[in-house]
């Protein structure tokens, strides 16, 4: 054998070495995010997700190629199923190269990482559940793995939306479940608002875990000119109460779907889009996972777009006149 045969042999051995460990470093570069979602009509966050990997690929993270997905959706939608969220994160926790979490998830998941430095990303929360979240105000960041995207419904907002429509208004009900954790904290929310933001009206609280009839009927007596609600007022077994005759003002939740509203009395109200979420928090989860970015230097950020909506068709049955700048200012007018 020449020496030039020995040499290119050994040139030819170098380049298999070489191209093996490339494919090596490829695998072992690869990342894991864990997505932890739990059951809410009327497609369980899957909007979010969607537009997460989305974002995520516009980022150069390419599912299957150079980032792998774990999508866990819990059996309930309560916290019965907290245990099975726990088990997810204690499953996945070691191979894991960060989290993401819609609602009240979160905070089982920030609990069980919690003295970890594994990032998690929240999104889908109410302001007051992102300050507990964060470990205080959401306007620096938490200096520890968790941060995220909070929704922006302030009691404020609704109360100029409730002002501007029906100017003499001197009670508003505010509809939610004590059992439900976010409704706890949007309650809260109310009770914190300051006089000015009042702007003289009443809030009245009313429970849904007292059952749907009675809530139905308190509103009815109390002399509420308006109400509307968290999390728990827009589930389907609750819909008697968008049909009392009593315009509902107020943040909305789930999907935006016009024809289901055109014939109920939600009137006019706001909501932060899923996708919105799902991009922001795909945003957050890029910078970190490619080391632009520490986790605990990102400040949480509310959700950039808010949709208003009105509902013309209850406006006309309810005899309530809409002002023109809300018209001309509105993202979506039922007709």
């Amino acid at each position: 054998m020449t020496i030039r045969k020995v040499f290119f042999g050994v040139l030819s051995l170098l380049a298999c070495m070489l191209i093996t460990a490339n494919f090596s470093i490829a695998d072992t570069g690869k990342k894991k995010v864990v997505i932890i979602r739990y059951r809410l009509p009327p497609d369980d966050y899957s909007d979010v997700v969607k537009h997460f990997k989305k974002e995520m690929t516009s980022k150069g993270y390419e599912e299957g190629k150079n980032i792998e997905y774990v999508d866990f959706l819990t059996s309930t939608g309560d916290q019965s199923s907290a245990p099975e969220v726990e088990a997810c994160v204690e499953q996945h926790k070691d191979s894991a190269d960060g989290f993401v979490t819609c609602g009240w998830v979160g905070a089982v998941v920030r609990n069980k990482l919690k003295n970890t430095k594994i990032p998690q990303v929240f999104t889908f929360v109410f302001q007051p559940v992102g300050e507990i979240m964060a470990g205080g105000k959401l306007d620096k960041p938490s200096g520890s793995n968790v941060t995220g995207v909070y929704l922006m419904y302030p009691p404020d907002k609704i109360i100029r939306l409730v002002k501007m429509i029906l100017p003499a208004a001197k009670k508003y009900g505010v509809v939610g479940d004590s059992r439900v954790p976010a409704d706890r904290f949007f309650k809260k929310w109310y009770e914190e608002t300051t006089t000015e933001q009042r702007q003289g009206v009443e809030f009245i609280y009313f429970d849904l875990a007292d059952g749907v009839e009675k809530v139905a009927s308190a509103i009815k007596q109390s002399g509420v000119e308006t109400f509307g609600g968290g999390v728990a007022i827009r589930r389907p077994e609750f819909a008697t109460l968008f049909k009392l005759g009593i315009p509902v003002i107020g943040p909305k939740l789930d999907l935006m779907e016009p024809e289901k509203i055109k014939a109920t009395d939600d009137l006019v109200g706001h909501y932060n889009p899923f996708d919105m979420c799902g991009i922001q928090a795909a945003r957050i989860m890029s910078d970190v996972l490619g080391g632009k970015k520490k986790i605990e230097e990102i400040v949480p950020q509310p959700v950039e777009k808010q949709i208003v909506y009105v509902n013309l068709d209850a406006a006309k049955r309810l005899g309530i006149k809409i002002p023109l700048d809300l018209l001309k200012s509105a993202n979506i007018v039922i007709k």
